[in-house]
């Protein structure tokens, strides 16, 4: 697929969210010196980075792209589930990620507060699916 219709896909799903600032290309490049990014989630950095807000029912705070790596750190991903990428929450204990031991970056969910590969659970094949699950009420937890 290519960017722009990734994007045109984005928009509608993300118009609600608060707190838009694009990622430029740049930054996102820098960041995948260290870890890759699916194209899907590529797009809403470039769209959106982040934000927070509600996508139908669902409260979401998506991290920017610059607060990514640390926020992981803070939470303890590298030392207890090293091969997730967090990018955000529900707002409240649940943490949204990529599970990066599978090439197709599939979305999981996991509490913040017991961090573990037994603990999380399969939510999305893709980013774009997680934001059309939360635009269409589908219930994750």
């Amino acid at each position: 697929m290519e960017k722009q219709q990734i994007k045109d896909m984005l928009m509608p799903l993300v118009s609600e969210i608060e707190d838009k600032n694009p990622a430029g290309i740049e930054e996102v490049a820098l960041f995948e010196q260290k870890r890759k990014l699916p194209d899907d989630y590529k797009a809403f950095l470039q769209i959106a980075n982040g934000g927070i807000g509600f996508i139908g029912e669902s409260y979401v705070n998506f991290w920017k792209i610059e607060d990514l790596l640390a926020n992981n750190k803070d939470y303890g991903v590298d030392e207890y589930v090293p091969d997730f990428l967090l990018i955000g929450t529900d707002g409240g204990g649940m943490a949204y990620g990529f599970d990066l031991r599978e090439e197709s970056y599939s979305i999981i969910c996991v509490e913040l507060v017991v961090l573990s590969y037994e603990n999380a659970f399969h939510v999305a094949d893709s980013f774009l699916e997680l934001l059309r699950k939360l635009k269409n009420n589908v219930d994750l937890f």
